[in-house]
């Protein structure tokens, strides 16, 4: 399969008053990501802070999918905070806020926090940011990282260099690292390697301790139960 399935009649509603253009963006990203897989991973219950929520296509699937959920999705990009606001209408639970993620307030009172894939920082701030996600985690809260499995491709680089990006992409071995330094234990890596461009899922767990001779785990089958 080299796309996902076709996004959900709920979905199509909440978008359904977005520009034509936007529309159709929402709803090709769907189709080049795994919304349902990543949503099963999620626990039904409890406060969730989406980080780089873009115009909110992940953090609206996990509010109509999980109404125990509280979401809160944040962006710095003002264009589709707005975009996601405007989605929101008369339902609780939900809501999109104008923020800097790497200052995420906040100490021991969020369950799930979940960096999108739109979250493309430098390394020194990916790093206050874990460090961040750590203090504002529970214990037992849950920290989940989205981003594109394998080497930054050479069109990236190329376009990187040239427009004088910072270097954001981190292996999954690197992400896995600076979690463990921070306190957030590494259990499973849900892998979708069937949508273009694959994607990686690292799971964390604040508190949890993965044993030194435990490796790290690829499970192409998203439905995988996780050991904790």
């Amino acid at each position: 399969m080299f796309f996902s399935s076709k996004m959900p009649d709920q979905m199509m509603a909440v978008y359904a008053a977005l520009p034509g253009r936007e529309r159709l963006r929402t709803r090709w990203s769907w189709r080049l990501f795994p919304f349902d897989r990543i949503e099963a991973l999620v626990p039904k219950n409890g406060a969730v802070t989406v980080l780089g929520c873009g115009r909110g296509l992940l953090a609206n699937y996990l509010a109509i999918s999980g109404p125990g959920r509280r979401i809160r999705g944040i962006d710095l990009r003002l264009k589709k905070i707005t975009l996601a606001r405007s989605t929101v209408g008369e339902r609780k639970g939900i809501s999109f806020h104008y923020q800097n993620p790497i200052r995420l307030n906040g100490e021991g009172d969020r369950d799930i926090i979940i960096l999108d894939r739109g979250l493309r920082i430098d390394f020194d701030s990916q790093e206050r940011l874990i460090a961040q996600s750590a203090r504002a985690l529970a214990p037992g809260g849950i920290l989940m990282i989205i981003q594109e499995l394998g080497r930054e491709s050479l069109w990236k680089w190329l376009f990187r260099r040239a427009i004088y990006l910072p270097r954001y992409y981190r292996s999954v071995q690197e992400w896995g690292g600076l979690l463990e330094k921070h306190g957030i234990g590494i259990e499973t890596l849900p892998v979708s390697r069937d949508l273009p461009p694959p994607w990686f899922l690292l799971l964390g767990k604040k508190g949890f301790t993965r044993r030194p001779e435990d490796r790290l785990h690829f499970y192409f089958d998203q439905t995988e139960d996780t050991h904790w």
